[in-house]
């Protein structure tokens, strides 16, 4: 065997060594944590109207998605303050608001907050007792470390049961049968588990948090009407779920789950 011919046939094996040795590791799994929080328009049950106050709440759980319920933008009663842009500011996160209704010569309505860059946004109108209309928010979401976006949806549904009943149908006609996002809605949804409305959802969405976490009234739960519910989807689950003990910030308890991502 001459020299040239040698050479070329220990390159050879010195290269498909090097290829079979080195192994690609396995995929870390993600991590996607929640939020529900219906503020009260940032009125704490002493009375106070605190942003600040909301917004440590929101910093503290650290939550990567937050659907919040009952934000003033240039309302009389708030001072014309924007609530929404002070949420935003004060917690560092992309902020997007849902208009529902005009109230007191301001904005009156709903918040996404997200770690993350918004990818896409929609609002969805749903029915309401009549002068107060609801909507459904729709957030596309890329979170680093997962190919398929993270659709998140905020809502509030009226205290009156057909209005909640009638909007059931208009939730379900965005979420699909089966997709590879997962998709989560968060919010107050006024209604209990076990109760039609949320059998209704549970055909599709399954709820991220025990019926026994109850959320309302803060200082004193003895219920559970705001909610975290996701489609199932594959490499999907939940690893936490928990209300935050907040008694004062508002006359809801935030509620927040984490969910995990495992390719």
């Amino acid at each position: 065997m001459n020299r040239i011919a040698w050479l070329v046939i220990v390159v050879f094996q010195c290269t498909f060594c090097s290829t079979t040795l080195v192994e690609e590791p396995d995929p870390e799994p993600v991590s996607v944590s929640v939020m529900t929080y219906n503020i009260h328009h940032g009125a704490g049950v002493d009375g106070e109207v605190d942003i600040q106050r909301i917004a440590d709440v929101i910093l503290e759980a650290d939550p990567d998605l937050v659907s919040l319920q009952e934000v003033d933008r240039f309302v009389e009663r708030t001072d014309r303050a924007d609530q929404a842009q002070q949420l935003e500011d004060l917690t560092g996160m992309f902020m997007a608001f849902g208009f529902a209704i005009n109230y007191q010569g301001g904005d009156f309505g709903n918040v996404i907050l997200s770690k993350y860059p918004f990818q896409q946004l929609s609002l969805h109108p749903l029915p309401g007792d009549p002068g107060e209309d609801r909507t459904l928010m729709e957030a596309t979401i890329l979170v680093p470390g997962i190919s398929d976006p993270v659709v998140f949806l905020a809502t509030h549904l009226d205290t009156f049961r057909k209005p909640r009943t009638d909007s059931v149908p208009l939730i379900l006609d965005v979420v699909p049968d089966s997709s590879q996002s997962l998709y989560v809605l968060a919010g107050d949804l006024n209604d209990a588990p076990g109760t039609p409305v949320m059998d209704a959802l549970n055909h599709r969405l399954i709820s991220a948090a025990p019926a026994h976490l109850f959320t309302f009234p803060s200082y004193n739960p003895d219920r559970q009407i705001d909610h975290i519910l996701y489609t199932s989807t594959a490499g999907w689950s939940v690893s936490l779920a928990e209300v935050i003990d907040e008694p004062l910030a508002s006359d809801h308890a935030p509620l927040m789950a984490t969910f995990v991502f495992e390719p």
